[in-house]
Parts: structure tokens; C-alpha cells; sequence
């Protein structure tokens, strides 16, 4: 399988997402640039550090789209997991949805 550019659309986990009309992309890869640039630094020094990024807009603004298209992106170079809380909401403890 390979890359699909986000002007294209994909299936991903059989649900069909289109292509990128509203510039998601750019977000997407200035995120990356971040997390990598700030993953190298830490990467010398002896500290280790992990991230959390809250992504954060009211329902249907497209969290779901970005994530899932970014992650789809991102597997090719780096290991992704993706972690749907909202759908694993009826655990008693996070770390429950995590380990499994």
C-alpha cells in the first residue's frame, strides 16, 4: 500500500474519507515538523519526554478527518497509534482502552 497525497481521497479501516478541501494537510505537516524537530533535540540530551495534543472543536468540525488522515500519513514513517476514546467510552479506566 502506498502513500495517498490528501488531494486524493482513502478508505481507511473501510470508512472513505475525501480529499482534503480545506487545507487540513498543512496543519498536518507543520505538527510533524514540531514533534519531530522537538523529538531529535530531546533525542541528544539525556531527558526523555512524551506529548499530548489536544485537538480541540466543536462536533463535525473535522477532528476525527485529521486525525485519521494525519495518522494515515504519518505510518509510513513513524509508529502511530491511534487510540479512539470516544468509542471505547464505556471502559471503567483509560489505561484499560490503552493496554488493549
Amino acid at each position: 500500500m502506498s502513500k495517498k497525497g490528501w488531494n486524493e481521497g482513502i478508505v481507511i479501516n473501510g470508512v472513505t474519507f475525501p480529499s482534503d478541501e480545506l487545507n487540513r494537510k498543512q496543519d498536518a505537516d507543520l505538527l510533524t515538523k514540531i514533534l519531530t524537530r522537538r523529538s531529535n533535540v530531546i533525542s541528544q540530551s539525556a531527558n526523555k519526554s512524551s506529548y499530548v495534543i489536544n485537538v480541540n472543536a466543536e462536533w463535525g468540525a473535522g477532528k476525527t478527518y485529521f486525525i485519521k488522515r494525519w495518522a494515515e500519513d504519518l505510518k509510513y514513517d513513524y509508529p502511530v497509534v491511534y487510540i479512539d476514546a470516544w468509542s471505547n467510552d464505556f471502559m471503567d479506566s483509560p489505561i484499560i482502552t490503552v493496554l488493549a
